[in-house]
């Protein structure tokens, strides 16, 4: 293959002023945090000051926009050059918001004709030089026109859009502090930093002459040592390999992201190829997966396959973070997913998703259960970050999607050495302690419930799920007062506090009356509690470390009859 390639070394204030770039819709949307865009800025304002020669933000690789040719297509870059973008946009407003000043409105108008947009000489619509992805691109546009024009920013409506805001929040914030107007120099510092931006904050910027060649480039950097994300390259492998298939591909994966954006947690794309990978071809670690995808992807049918397979999937495991999805059949099915986000219980998300992906129906409510009663005795026995559990996991969901786990049974049989045996269980939970309060609370709740099936006591007197309503008291307080509990030592304390013997459920409002008193202060309203397990704690002149531990020996023999 010939690459027809042209590069050039410049600051990225003047790769900004000098093009137009957009964003291709399959991109994943902006995803800088405060973290990423804090380390810019000191990155930026140490280097003016200690490397006046320039400083080195990276490569930035384009290719060619055929929707719109005056643009150049960003292939790597989106997540610096909106950044920068928008630390213009902040020096804008600051330059708008101390109008007092000579001239510092024709400044700011001068700063925003530059690098943020243009405007068309008949209907003066602004054209702004960096255009974001579909999702992004109007709150993005709406937050540049509110720097140029003092309107109202609009409210964030998805996670990457509270991103951006939060992004330019802090950097409006950091040039207040980088250049306060009490001082008499604070012009010459902002356009001084503007300046530095623009010819000394260096890129080496690689344009591609076509989409192949950019994939090619994309993937060379990343062989030579460039920092570039495993999900990027991932996307970059199947775009390459999709061929003259790649508009399939991009809207597939497009797809896939646009559902993942939605996750309340911190799973990131990678996580999720890499969690469906295991699910449908076996275990395979972080390092491997890149590896592993390339060698079984090798044509654009099994490329734009996978995408599909992707998208398809991405919304199963949406649901499977969100038990109240309508994804889930019923209330047991959403129990199971709310139990298994409560144990944190990433490694057996391979599995949650091959069941999840099941058609719904009775067996697929039966295996979720199962999944959710293994995850629990995991947790306790403590081996659910553990490879033998993560390689357990996979192999069952794999076995899941061939088809061949139809009953709880099978499902048992194919978790293998990931399953805890009923001894080893009880064993665990003799001794299990956690400072996880929700953790705590769902299991003090679920043995409630079947103590009351046990005593035949009505279960409508369960504990409320609300934390609000119902708190976790440590019987034995986790920072007694002095002198109150004069057993126990502070070793004592730190080795029997949080084992969940010594826990009870108890109203919020209890809860915060009992405070760190001892026992003969809290053994009045633990007897008149209507929960089986909490009112057992009560009737004993003392509360000891026997007690503890033979309280915890009873709850493990109902433990095992639960999960």
């Amino acid at each position: 293959m010939v690459l027809e390639l042209d590069t050039s070394v410049i600051g990225i204030g003047s790769l900004i002023a000098q093009n137009r770039f957009s964003v291709p819709e399959h991109q994943r949307a902006y995803a800088w945090t405060s973290n990423e865009v804090t380390d810019l800025w000191h990155d930026i304002t140490q280097a003016m000051a200690e490397e006046p020669g320039g400083y080195f933000l990276g490569q930035i690789v384009l290719g060619i926009d055929h929707d719109d040719p005056a643009r150049s297509r960003i292939i790597d870059g989106q997540q610096r050059l909106a950044t920068v973008s928008l630390l213009y946009a902040a020096i804008v407003s600051l330059l708008r918001s101390r109008s007092a000043g000579d001239g510092n409105i024709e400044r700011a108008e001068e700063f925003d004709r530059t690098f943020l947009a243009t405007r068309d000489r008949r209907t003066l619509e602004r054209s702004h030089r960096l255009e974001l992805g579909p999702l992004d691109n109007g709150f993005f546009e709406g937050l540049l026109t509110a720097s140029a024009t003092d309107s109202d920013r609009e409210d964030p409506t998805r996670e990457s859009h509270r991103r951006l805001r939060d992004a330019y929040v802090e950097l409006r914030s950091s040039l207040e502090e980088f250049a306060p107007e009490s001082s008499s120099g604070w012009l010459e510092e902002v356009i001084a930093l503007a300046e530095y931006i623009e010819s000394k904050v260096i890129t080496i910027t690689v344009s591609a002459g076509s989409a192949d060649n950019a994939f090619l480039i994309f993937e060379t950097l990343n062989d030579r040592g460039m920092q570039l994300t495993p999900s990027d390259l991932l996307k970059n492998l199947l775009f390459a390999r999709s061929k003259h298939r790649l508009a399939e591909a991009q809207r597939w994966w497009s797809s896939m992201t646009g559902t993942l954006e939605v996750l309340s947690d911190d799973t990131t794309i990678t996580q999720f190829i890499r969690h469906y990978w295991i699910s449908a071809k076996g275990p395979v670690r972080d390092k491997q997966l890149y590896k592993s995808i390339k060698q079984a992807v090798t044509t654009p049918a099994a490329a734009v396959k996978l995408t599909k397979d992707l998208a398809e999937a991405a919304r199963a495991y949406a649901a499977i973070t969100n038990p109240d999805s309508p994804h889930w059949a019923n209330t047991v099915e959403r129990e199971a997913v709310r139990v298994v986000s409560t144990m944190k219980a990433r490694t057996i998300r391979p599995l949650l998703l091959a069941v999840g992906q099941r058609k719904a129906d009775k067996t697929r409510t039966a295996l979720l259960a199962q999944v959710m009663k293994s995850t629990v005795r995991l947790a306790v026995a403590g081996r659910l970050g553990t490879g033998t559990t993560e390689d357990g996991a996979g192999e069952c969901a794999r076995s899941v999607r061939a088809g061949s786990v139809t009953s709880v049974a099978k499902l048992s049989s194919a978790l293998g050495a990931a399953g805890v045996s009923d001894a080893d269980f009880v064993d665990a939970f003799r001794i299990y302690r956690t400072r996880n309060s929700k953790q705590a609370r769902y299991l003090l709740r679920a043995i409630e419930v079947q103590r009351r099936t046990d005593d035949s006591v009505s279960v409508e007197l369960t504990p409320n799920q609300d934390e609000t309503k119902i708190n976790l008291e440590h019987v034995l307080p986790r920072n007694p007062t002095k002198g109150t509990w004069p057993a126990y030592s502070d070793d004592d304390v730190a080795a029997f506090a949080h084992r969940l013997g010594n826990l009870v459920l108890l109203s919020a409002t209890l809860n915060r009356k009992l405070k760190n008193g001892d026992y003969s202060s809290k053994e009045p309203h633990l007897a008149a509690s209507e929960l089986v397990t909490t009112a057992e704690v009560a009737g004993r002149a003392d509360w000891s470390k026997e007690d503890i531990a033979q309280r915890q020996a009873r709850l493990a023999e109902v433990a095992v009859r639960v999960w």
